[in-house]
């Protein structure tokens, strides 16, 4: 299978989302994945942060053009200027590659791309695969800021709306987000964990990092972005009622820099804030960690969220404190611990340090969950299940 993915960003990035994974697997499966991304900016977020990264064979990177004297000037909202031109040039790439070299699916995931779902080929069918991989209302509404006026969020839900009805296949990353667009077709593709690789780390550290009972300073982790959806002034009032215990945050994004001036000013010495790691780091960082954080502002976007942090938290073995978010209630599950404030989430850590069984149990809990339910490899082989499906469908 040929899939054609028109990236908003750059690929070889620090932040590793839920194409870099799904698209890992498919390549591994012996499937040929085009990525097409803009030239680099700099916009100031993770997507955009590169860094040097080799890419599994069977994923091949094509750059854009885009005017030079208007992709390096910084406009009023840049981010949505720079990505709503490049989602409208890369349509003649697009139109070129499913002509000279055939492609069986065009996945797509935001607003900027609604007029490549147009495009169909005349000698075979191409399924056109529209990706619901967050709120984009919510987030749309976020970066206008104060231009976040009803007849632009008006036109942002009919451009949504328009691309779930043109697309031959609607994914959604959650369960809640789909219940946004009743009567429609969506299928559920959660985000999840590449178990294998976590498994492997989890077996080489066991027992000689992540211990609090060794007479070290217990670790409080949080690994992922530094974005307005997380609730990084829980975390720091959290800190402040524990001075004894280590809050590692790792991680970048515009919020970065106002966590670490809070942090500084409310002289929280014990929050380390070393900055993005890159993918391949990610399961030692959260190995040297004793509990993670999964704490999000109580927002729409938050609660139809699929965290990929919660999962490889859980793949990790660690416990987890969690927001109490709709989607999470989907699970079922009883190994996260659920707070609601900096006093709960204080009180729940100590318990947890107190209780080595506690934790284990919490801990094996969550592995066994997320191995049997969260495994990037079944949910790409679920992908490709329903891209052939919907080809069928078609013919």
């Amino acid at each position: 299978m040929h899939i054609l993915f028109p990236y908003l960003a750059r690929y070889r990035a620090v932040n590793w989302t839920r194409y870099h994974h799904l698209f890992g697997q498919l390549a591994a499966m012996g499937h040929r994945i085009t990525v097409l991304q803009p030239p680099a900016a700099d916009i100031g977020e993770t997507n955009f942060q590169e860094i040097d990264v080799e890419l599994p064979v069977g994923i091949s990177l094509q750059d854009v053009g885009m005017p030079g004297w208007f992709w390096k000037r910084r406009w009023p909202l840049d981010k949505l200027v720079k990505k709503g031109s490049y989602g409208l040039i890369c349509r003649d790439t697009v139109e070129r590659i499913v002509a000279e070299d055939p492609v069986d699916a065009l996945i797509v995931y935001n607003l900027p791309q609604a007029g490549l779902l147009s495009i169909q080929p005349r000698t075979r069918k191409l399924v056109r695969v529209f990706d619901l991989a967050d709120d984009y209302e919510a987030m749309l509404a976020k970066e206008l800021g104060r231009l976040a006026v009803r007849p632009l969020l008006w036109q942002g839900r009919r451009t949504l709306q328009g691309m779930i009805e043109a697309a031959d296949l609607v994914l959604s990353v959650s369960h809640t987000l789909a219940e946004d667009y009743p009567g429609r077709r969506i299928e559920v593709l959660p985000n999840g964990v590449d178990f294998a690789r976590f498994d492997a780390v989890h077996a080489a550290t066991a027992g000689r990092v992540g211990r609090a009972e060794e007479g070290r300073r217990p670790v409080v982790g949080y690994l992922g972005a530094f974005e307005y959806f997380i609730d990084f002034a829980l975390i720091l009032d959290i800190a402040a009622r524990m001075p004894d215990t280590r809050f590692r945050l790792v991680g970048a994004g515009r919020d970065f820099e106002s966590v670490r001036r809070a942090a500084a000013e409310r002289g929280l010495e014990n929050v380390e804030l070393p900055g993005p790691v890159p993918f391949h780091r990610v399961p030692a960082e959260i190995a040297a960690m004793d509990v993670c954080l999964n704490l999000f502002v109580p927002i729409p976007i938050s609660h139809k969220a699929s965290p990929m942090k919660l999962f490889e938290y859980l793949a990790m073995g660690k416990p987890v404190l969690t927001t109490d978010l709709d989607e999470l209630r989907r699970y079922g599950v009883d190994f996260l611990v659920t707070v609601g404030s900096a006093d709960e989430a204080a009180a729940a850590l100590a318990r947890l340090a107190a209780d080595p069984a506690e934790r284990a149990r919490r801990a094996a809990a969550g592995r066994d969950w997320v191995r049997a339910t969260c495994d990037w490899k079944d949910i790409a082989n679920r992908l490709v299940e329903l891209i052939e499906r919907t080809a069928d469908r078609m013919n």
